[in-house]
């Protein structure tokens, strides 16, 4: 079962704001949030972990149909 982790925790672990983390997905910078519920988001903790190891390298994995990388 995947584990995922919210708004604020990615917040206070990435020290990034909403804005930048938002510019960032859309680089392909940054993990790519999942919607959770209807007014929730959250990233899968692996891949928030793995951009953490090494921001300066990460490039997101496509993850829904039609998008690249």
């Amino acid at each position: 079962m995947a584990v995922f982790i919210g708004k604020e925790e990615v917040r206070g672990r990435s020290n990034l704001s909403d804005t930048t983390i938002w510019r960032r997905e859309r680089e392909g910078t940054f993990p790519r949030r999942v919607k959770i519920s209807l007014n929730r988001v959250a990233w899968p903790l692996a891949e928030f972990e793995k951009w953490a190891a090494d921001p300066e390298h990460y490039r997101a994995e496509a993850i829904l149909e039609g998008q690249a990388a």
